[in-house]
């Protein structure tokens, strides 16, 4: 029964390749890796190739070198239930030392910075940070959703190894960006309001339960080992039909949706 992550992703370097995960339901990993091989076998002519593993069940982790990307960024696969694009992958000791190196890695850090408990954030140089910082900066308040999750959540499980340890990182991640991101603040009472109406008059399905803004990011944390993280900060793509129809899911992390299933089935 496998319990751990393996192999573990070698540390991202700035302006280096950085790794894409997808997750599937459980025995679906090899026809994912068979989707995503023959997809870029497709819209490849010049022999661009990609390597796709599965390190977990239920998790698909995709290496494209290539120095044009073979995959777009939002590639969205029928087998994928959801998708962690351009992942950055940082080590800590502590648990805001991996905070400060997600939010570095992925925004960028101008500056050394040596915290409390003794980690260090390395100054990092990235031209993907560089623009995804511009972006994020100006994207409205309350559009941004932190996902906190490990592997164990891929195959289901209530209670995965390491998950209160990757709340507490999530916790921390969106009080540093609360200082400097809007994105991260709570969503003012009269837009939450307004996107409630929005919901109920566009889709009656949605009974105003979990409404999102028009511009949705999603910020994804998985904790992979209890000192390596991997993350990805991503702008969600609006696919519909339904008003909170997001690529990826910035509403169910890892693209599952919570339901009880009652052992006996009526007949």
């Amino acid at each position: 029964k496998q319990e751990e992550l393996y192999p573990l992703p070698p540390l991202t370097v700035p302006n280096g390749p950085r790794p894409s995960y997808f997750t599937c339901r459980h025995n679906y990993e090899n026809t994912l890796i068979d989707e995503i091989e023959r997809y870029t076998r497709i819209i490849s002519g010049d022999g661009k190739v990609v390597k796709a593993s599965s390190p977990y069940p239920g998790l698909v982790r995709v290496e494209d070198d290539n120095k044009d990307a073979a995959l777009p960024t939002l590639y969205d696969p029928v087998y994928a239930l959801q998708t962690m694009p351009e992942c950055v992958v940082v080590t800590a000791e502590s648990i805001k030392g991996i905070a400060r190196e997600v939010i570095a890695a992925l925004l960028g850090n101008n500056e050394s910075n040596n915290g409390d408990d003794g980690d260090s954030t390395v100054s990092i140089v990235d031209e993907k940070s560089k623009a995804l910082r511009k972006k994020i900066r100006t994207a409205p308040r309350g559009s941004l959703t932190i996902h906190p999750l490990v592997p164990g959540m891929c195959k289901g499980q209530s209670n995965p190894l390491r998950l209160h340890r990757s709340v507490k990182i999530g916790e921390e991640i969106s009080k540093m960006l609360k200082k400097s991101y809007p994105a991260a603040r709570k969503a003012p009472q009269q837009q939450q309001l307004n996107n409630n109406n929005d919901d109920d008059d566009d889709d009656n399905n949605n009974n105003g339960n979990s409404t999102l803004p028009k511009e949705q990011w999603v910020l994804q944390m998985m904790l992979q080992s209890p000192n390596i993280a991997v993350a990805c900060l991503t702008q969600c793509h609006h696919v519909g039909p339904g008003n909170n129809a997001y690529w990826p899911n910035a509403l169910h992390p890892l693209g599952l949706a919570k339901v009880d299933i009652i052992e006996k089935m009526p007949s």
